[in-house]
């Protein structure tokens, strides 16, 4: 992946999506577990009666939000430890968490939050001003080693307590995705305060956590020096709030596999309720066992074929417009992304508050062929796709290329790996490239890095667009904290980038979620992260299952 100068990813991955819910059920199957002491031990893993069991493939590092970086499992974890000031609804619309509420001045420069004066850190100590000013002081430090963009961003915001539960912040120029920067997991003064950030990465805090949020640690499962699962159960200090949500699930165990295939054959053998992610080509034999519920949604994340405009036949509307209505995109993604993705017709990932649904330019050869006529340039000379090494998307753009040359564009493809791809990217080293614009982290649907002018050099705008239109409409949206104006704004962003076509939107990727089906009450939404789907677990219940 590849992070911009904000908080975007570029995934140049083969996942593809659909705004779908839920799909599969059939007759469940699971473990159970029981109650343990309540400080982090190393322990083989047991089953004991009560437990929600989830499987995460990879490895647990640190439970720490600050530091969790791309890594998911930590983020799954740290979601129901800690909490942000402020959180998302299913549309990805910003919600109370520690904040009760929040002003925002006129001109979009300061903000003021009141904070909840009924919040307990899970050892007891009161929650107040004083931690969120500390969080946000340990990411503005110099030497802070988490993730570089949330220190340069916080470095040039200036943040006070102004009392024990109202904190101010001012910023140099109005941002509206500010409130995303707020979703971060507040982290305990009284723990970490004597600690320099050189040495936040290997205090002990990392793995034995101490936040707000509706769980905590209750322990570490060890085997061989690597965590195998960590155990959670519902904070009691949590519960205490008088609107406390009303959360049926005791403990969740989340157990560590290296792969996929492992969880699946873990929760054939009884030893799961769920799983974080099965991949695209895991379906078919997911879809195939007994008792498991697949859930859809999508990724925020959209695939786009981009056109460098330092191409001159590219800078023409015409041959952007003949090669949009050239391809049949939605034959090309049933055919080869099938169960991946869905066909997309926005840059703007659906389901968020801000996706309309705008006319993209409709399959038509023959009006491809005439507005390839009519195009300035004498002819498109032959270029190349780029794309990853991907069996379905190589296959994808081999069909797409196929498709063009029909209408009289002569273009061949090139699977890279992704790494090689990236750095073509980057160094601005291709004509037209298959890639996947992943938007994960952040809930604000905000796609300025990848289509402003101002990003083309040294940002994300790898294929050069210089559409003042675009960037003007994704400018006001980005200054103006009004939601109904924001709204607006990106309708206006949407419309220009379909009228102007300055990339081929093609598809957003699914997202999958493979549970119990004795377990009721599952729903997904809008995710900004993969660990968002934890958003409703308040609701979901686990009927009775047999021991596996």
């Amino acid at each position: 992946m590849l992070r911009g100068n904000r908080w975007p990813f570029l995934a140049l991955l083969g996942s593809v999506a659909l705004p779908v819910i839920a799909i599969l059920s059939r007759t469940g199957r699971g473990t159970e577990f029981a109650t343990t002491a309540p400080t982090p031990t190393a322990a083989p893993i047991t089953r004991r009666p009560a437990m929600f069991t989830e499987a995460l493939i990879g490895q647990v590092r640190k439970l720490n939000p600050l530091l969790v970086g791309p890594n998911q499992a930590d983020r799954d974890i740290t979601s129901l430890i800690f909490e942000g000031l402020v959180g998302t609804n299913q549309y990805g619309e910003y919600t109370p968490l520690l904040a009760e509420d929040w002003t925002i001045s006129k001109d979009g420069l300061t903000y003021e939050f009141r904070l909840r004066r009924d919040v307990l850190w899970q050892d007891g100590v009161p929650f107040t001003a004083r931690d969120v000013i500390f969080t946000i002081e340990i990411m503005s430090a110099p030497d802070f080693p988490g993730p570089a963009y949330l220190r340069d961003f916080w470095q040039t915001v200036e943040c006070e307590a102004m009392d024990d539960y109202r904190v101010r912040c001012k910023l140099a120029q109005p941002l509206a995705p500010f409130l995303d920067f707020m979703r971060i997991g507040i982290v305990p003064a009284h723990v970490l305060e004597n600690t320099p950030p050189t040495r936040l990465a290997t205090h002990p805090f990392n793995l034995a956590p101490i936040g707000t949020g509706p769980y905590q640690l209750e322990r570490l499962y060890v085997d061989e020096d690597r965590i195998g699962a960590v155990e959670l159960r519902l904070a009691p200090t949590y519960a205490q709030r008088a609107d406390a949500l009303p959360y049926q699930i005791d403990r969740m165990l989340f157990r560590l596999f290296d792969s996929a295939e492992d969880a699946l054959r873990a929760f054939a053998n009884g030893e799961l309720t769920s799983i974080a992610e099965i991949p695209p080509d895991l379906l078919p034999q997911a879809e195939g066992l007994p008792g498991l519920s697949l859930y859809n949604t999508l990724r925020p994340a959209v695939g786009v074929v981009l056109l460098n405009f330092e191409v001159e036949a590219f800078r023409d509307l015409r041959v952007r417009e003949a090669l949009a209505e050239s391809m049949d995109k939605v034959g090309l993604v049933e055919r080869h992304l099938e169960g991946r993705a869905v066909p997309a017709n926005s840059p703007i990932v659906f389901g968020s508050w801000a996706w309309v649904d705008v006319e993209w330019p409709p399959y038509d050869p023959a009006s491809a062929t005439e507005r390839l006529a009519a195009a300035r340039v004498d002819e498109v000379p032959p270029f190349t796709l780029i794309c990853p090494d991907d069996p379905d998307l190589s296959a994808l753009a081999a069909e797409m290329v196929t498709q063009w040359g029909e209408i009289g564009i002569e273009a061949g493809i090139e699977a890279l790996p992704w790494d090689v791809l990236e750095s073509r990217l980057e160094a601005r080293d291709f004509q037209a490239a298959l890639v996947e614009l992943d938007m994960s982290g952040m809930a604000d649907p905000d796609p300025y890095v990848f289509w402003d002018q101002g990003e083309i050099e040294g940002g994300q705008n790898y294929a050069g667009v210089d559409d003042r239109v675009i960037s003007e409409a994704l400018e006001r949206a980005r200054r103006d904290p009004n939601g109904l104006h924001r709204a607006i704004r990106y309708q206006e962003f949407q419309e220009a980038f379909a009228e102007r076509v300055p990339a081929l939107v093609l598809y957003y990727p699914i997202y999958t979620y493979g549970v119990d089906s004795s377990v009721s009450g599952v729903q997904l939404g809008y995710l900004s992260d993969p660990s968002d789907r934890f958003r409703t677990l308040y609701m979901w219940q686990s009927g009775d299952r047999p021991n596996g």
